[in-house]
């Protein structure tokens, strides 16, 4: 018995990165993408602590998660204030978008919210294998196997064994992130 793979890799960018651009998206949805884009270029090292704060609380986020917050720094607010003319309590508390608030300097979203980021990438994904699965040579498929960085999203193992544990085996392997990396260095 040995494993072996029956269809070359195919797909898109569906990965975290694709969840990622959603909050950014998102962030610029609340406070203007040209304030984000200034902000960015003027504050560099505080929006990669911001994202990767995203990046921390993204791979903890599971079906079940309540709200999330994430601190908003200091010079963010003041830069804001001396763009915007407005302190981000009130951007944010008047801001439209449904399960985002502000609490104690956190700008807060909802579990359903913070889900929400993840819903296109992994719809693709679903969808892509989904309509794979339907090709003659992979019809016998006995397991799946998620690797790379994505497939250690809870959410993402949670999709794809709701959508496929009836058909096969959904297995998630000890450092998924890594099975890339190690496949391409042995091979």
């Amino acid at each position: 018995n040995r494993v072996k793979e029956v269809y070359a890799a195919t797909g898109g960018a569906w990965g975290g990165t694709r969840v990622d651009e959603q909050f950014v998206a998102l962030t610029e949805t609340v406070f203007g993408k040209s304030f984000v884009d200034d902000y960015r270029r003027s504050h560099p090292s505080e929006w990669l602590q911001w994202m990767e704060s995203f990046e921390t609380k993204k791979r903890s986020t599971t079906p079940e998660s309540g709200s999330i917050n994430f601190q908003i720094h200091y010079h963010f607010n003041e830069f804001h204030r001396r763009i915007k003319g407005r302190d981000v309590k009130e951007v944010i508390d008047n801001c439209a978008v449904d399960g985002v608030r502000f609490s104690n300097g956190f700008l807060c979203l909802k579990g359903e919210k913070m889900r929400e980021l993840f819903k296109e990438a992994t719809d693709d994904i679903l969808n892509h294998v989904e309509a794979l699965m339907h090709e003659e040579r992979l019809s016998d498929l006995a397991y799946f196997f998620l690797v790379g960085g994505f497939s250690e999203s809870t959410l993402l193992q949670h999709a794809f064994k709701k959508r496929f544990s009836n058909r096969v085996r959904v297995l998630v392997p000890n450092d998924a992130s890594l099975a890339v990396v190690k496949g391409a260095v042995k091979f």
